[in-house]
């Protein structure tokens, strides 16, 4: 009687030899060095948005008529006529105040304020 036959199957069916580790491993290898080599000519993740500029601040003291002004005195300062800040005046004439930049505003680099 003759022997039953028996199907062979192949463990890779679709014609995929069977790589050694040690293959297997310098594929996995060489294919993270082409990613890196091909992204890291690419920029960066960074935002490219433009930060607010920084206020300018001004600090110092106000007299009138010679004397330091009274707490609770309001002095403005404009740009080109325009109103830009106020400020309160501190103990012993101190004032701090900053100008931000704000839609319809003057820019104030170079100019008089």
């Amino acid at each position: 009687m003759p022997a039953p036959t028996r199907s062979v199957r192949r463990p890779y069916p679709w014609g995929v030899a069977r790589l050694s580790g040690l293959a297997g491993i310098g594929l996995f290898v060489s294919l993270v060095c082409a990613l890196v080599i091909t992204f890291s000519g690419t920029n960066p993740p960074e935002s490219y948005a433009q930060e607010p500029p920084l206020p300018h601040q001004f600090v110092g003291t106000v007299k009138i008529n010679g004397t330091p002004a009274p707490d609770g005195t309001v002095i403005a300062a404009t740009i080109d006529n325009v109103e830009a800040a106020t400020a309160t005046v501190d103990s012993n004439g101190v004032y701090q105040l900053k100008i931000r930049p704000a839609q319809g505003l003057p820019d104030p680099t170079g100019k008089t304020i």
